[in-house]
């Protein structure tokens, strides 16, 4: 498993570089050293998440907001309590 973890961390942080090296003004939020292996979360200015999402939904698990808020409509908690108002 911990081999598994590893190598699904190295993919991530593969994919962050290249968004980063593609995307200007790309930022990359919360603790990027604490972290799930799987788990990449990015804020790009001034482009709509549907617009996002449209473009990566059949490549990649994508979201809006935080699990812990699926199916909720208000601000995720959590994004709030990161500084991110819940987008």
């Amino acid at each position: 498993m911990e081999k598994d973890e590893n190598a699904i961390a190295l993919l991530r942080d593969k994919l962050q570089s290249l968004l980063l090296d593609k995307i200007p003004g790309l930022t990359v939020n919360g603790d990027i050293n604490s972290r799930l292996s799987g788990n990449l979360h990015i804020s790009i200015p001034d482009v709509p998440n549907s617009a996002i999402i449209a473009r990566v939904r059949h490549q990649l698990a994508i979201s809006t907001g935080a699990a812990c808020s699926s199916g909720v409509e208000t601000p995720s908690h959590v994004l709030t309590a990161m500084g991110l108002g819940g987008r």
